[in-house]
C-alpha cells in the first residue's frame, strides 16, 4: 500500500499493518523526495536566499518563457532554478539591451532590484549552480520514481544510493579556499536525506524490489550483502507468512541469483535490461509453461 507521507496516513497505515499481517505500507516515494527538496530550501541558507531571488525573477516576468512543464509534479522550485540557469545568457542580454533601457522598469526600484539579481555574476549565478549540484541527483531520482514508463519499486533503492553520491558533484571545489563551507553543506544535506529516507521509508520492501530486479541483480555493482538479504527475508516473511511457501521461494533464489535453470536461458538473459519487471515475469511464466509441456 502506497500513500503520502503525512502523519494521519502513516498512523492509519500502521494500524492496518497490525491488523493485516501480510500488508506492507510505504510512503509515496516522489512525495518523500519532494519533502527533501523543501527541507533544502528551509534549512540551507544559501538555497533559501537563491530560491527567493529566483522567484522574484519569474514573478517579475510573469513566468513568460521561463517556466516549462515537466514530467514530474514535484520539486518545481529546483526545476525553475534549472530553467533560469539555462536562460542565464538570454536574461543578462535582455537587461543590457536597448529594449530594457527604454522601459519604465529601468527607472523604478522593482526593475532595478531584478536587474541587480540577474547581473550578479559573482554571487547569484554561482549560487544557482551550487544549488543545482545538490538538486541534480534528487531530480534524477524523482524523474525515475514519478514516471509512468516503468514500475518504480525495483529501482527506488538504487536511486537513493545515487542521491547520496551528491558529494561527487563537488569534486572540482575540493581545493577551494572555502571548502570547509561545502563540508558543512554535506553534513546538512545528508542529515536531511537520512531524516526523510531512513526515518520514514520502509526500506525492506525497497531492498526486496532491488534484489529481485534483474536489471540490478545481474549488474556488476549489485550489492549482494548480508544487509540486503536480511531486508529481503524480512519482506518475504511479512508477505508470505506460510513456512512452506517461504521455503519454496527461498529454494528458487539460488537459481535466480546464479542465473541457473530458466534464469540462465539465452532469452531470459537477453531481456534482463530490455523488458519491464512485469514483462520479464510474464516471459518467465511463458518459459515455465513451455517447459512443462
Amino acid at each position: 500500500m502506497v500513500n503520502d507521507n503525512v502523519a494521519n496516513y502513516k498512523a492509519i497505515s500502521k494500524m492496518l499493518m497490525q491488523k493485516r499481517k501480510k500488508l506492507i505500507w510505504t510512503p509515496y516515494e516522489a512525495h518523500c523526495i519532494d519533502l527533501m527538496s523543501e527541507d533544502f530550501e528551509k534549512r540551507i541558507e544559501e538555497h533559501k536566499v537563491t530560491i527567493t531571488k529566483g522567484r522574484k525573477i519569474t514573478k517579475f516576468t510573469q513566468g513568460k518563457e521561463l517556466l516549462r512543464p515537466e514530467a514530474t509534479r514535484f520539486a518545481t522550485t529546483y526545476l525553475t532554478l534549472g530553467r533560469l540557469h539555462e536562460l542565464k545568457s538570454a536574461l543578462i542580454s535582455f537587461f543590457t539591451s536597448e529594449q530594457w533601457l527604454t522601459t519604465n522598469y529601468e527607472r523604478i526600484d522593482l526593475g532595478k532590484n531584478i536587474k541587480d539579481i540577474v547581473m550578479d555574476t559573482s554571487r547569484f549565478w554561482p549560487s544557482v549552480a551550487d544549488c543545482l549540484r545538490v538538486a541534480h541527483p534528487i531530480m534524477k531520482a524523482l524523474r525515475s520514481v514519478d514516471s509512468y514508463s516503468k514500475p518504480a519499486m525495483g529501482f527506488i533503492y538504487q536511486d537513493m544510493v545515487f542521491v547520496k553520491e551528491i558529494k561527487g558533484s563537488f569534486k572540482d571545489v575540493e581545493s577551494a579556499p572555502y571548502f570547509f563551507v561545502y563540508i558543512y553543506w554535506y553534513k546538512r544535506i545528508f542529515e536531511i536525506i537520512d531524516q526523510r529516507w531512513y526515518n520514514h521509508q520502509n526500506r525492506a520492501i525497497h531492498v526486496a524490489g532491488y534484489f529481485l530486479n534483474p536489471m540490478m541483480q545481474y549488474s556488476h555493482d549489485f550489492e549482494n550483502t548480508a544487509w540486503t538479504k536480511t531486508r529481503l527475508y524480512m519482506c518475504l516473511e511479512r508477505m508470505c507468512g506460510d513456512d512452506n511457501l517461504t521455503k519454496t521461494i527461498e529454494l528458487k533464489f539460488d537459481q535466480f541469483t546464479n542465473a541457473r535453470g530458466i534464469f540462465g536461458l539465452s532469452i531470459a538473459k537477453l531481456t534482463r535490461k530490455e523488458k519491464s519487471l512485469f514483462d520479464w515475469y510474464i516471459l518467465k511464466e511463458g518459459i515455465d509453461y513451455i517447459n512443462k509441456g
